[in-house]
């Protein structure tokens, strides 16, 4: 299709850690042909990365920092064996009694209406973590971001575990091969996160020195939370706990990261 081929897997997906993969492989044997500029590789679900978006995509089990939803263990209990039919001996008729008055039987009392069981929630969701295109970003090439996928635990604001992803960075195969990298403007991390009244407030740790303000951390923190309908607004604080509008129904950021 186009400049871009599409291999589908069959079989499963089991990754050893190595940071070459099957993946590689295939896109190396097929980007031999010049026509062909990108793979895009789909597990046994026909399930990538990237499947919309411009550029190669592998699934995301070959990917060494991806951390799969741990499996739930199913225990089948074994049917019970029927105990064999008895055969009744043969008996001599009895002699014909007289029927005893019949006992008028009770009214039957009622059944408790049935509990509908609550429906499980699920325990992991698989989340967007955005990044930039390194090379897209050099070159002032517009969008800059692009996402990797991560397992977090579910939960009514799922945005800390997104941060925690964000700040560990690409994995190997969006770094080395994708050339995805973040930006970070100066700062290292952050001390806290809070959510109240759809609005995230996140304090960050570090030094603000940002590369370039046409595009900072806080642009990236926005996307990483704003993915969830219950985040509506974003204020980002500074080491030293200063933002723009620390009030208010409206995004804000350090004045240090402002054009």
């Amino acid at each position: 299709m186009g400049n871009t081929a599409h291999v589908y897997l069959t079989g499963s997906c089991v990754p050893n850690g190595s940071e070459f993969t099957i993946a590689d492989q295939i896109s190396l044997t097929l980007k031999q042909f010049p026509n062909v500029q990108y793979v895009k590789i789909y597990d046994q679900f026909g399930q990538t990365a990237d499947m919309n978006g411009f550029g190669d995509s592998e699934p995301l089990c070959l990917d060494p920092g991806f951390v799969p939803s741990p499996t739930a263990t199913v225990s089948l209990t074994p049917s019970r064996t029927p105990s064999p039919t008895r055969t009744p001996t043969l008996t001599r008729t009895p002699t014909l009694t007289r029927t005893p008055t019949r006992t008028r039987t009770p009214t039957n009392t009622p059944r408790p209406t049935d509990t509908r069981r609550p429906t499980l929630t699920p325990q992991w969701t698989l989340a967007k973590v955005f990044f930039v295109d390194k090379y897209r970003y050099d070159n002032n090439i517009q969008p800059f971001t692009v996402n990797g996928v991560r397992w977090v635990k579910s939960s009514p604001f799922m945005g800390t575990d997104v941060l925690k992803e964000f700040f560990k960075g690409p994995g190997n195969t969006e770094y080395f091969y994708y050339v995805w990298r973040a930006v970070y403007s100066g700062f290292t991390g952050y001390s806290s996160v809070t959510f109240s009244d759809g609005i995230a407030r996140v304090y960050l740790t570090g030094v603000c020195a940002p590369e370039r303000i046409d595009f900072t951390i806080a642009d990236l923190i926005m996307l990483n939370l704003k993915q969830f309908p219950n985040v509506q607004f974003v204020k980002v604080y500074d080491e030293n706990g200063v933002t723009e509008f620390p009030e208010g129904a409206v995004d804000s950021i350090p004045p240090c990261l402002k054009p």
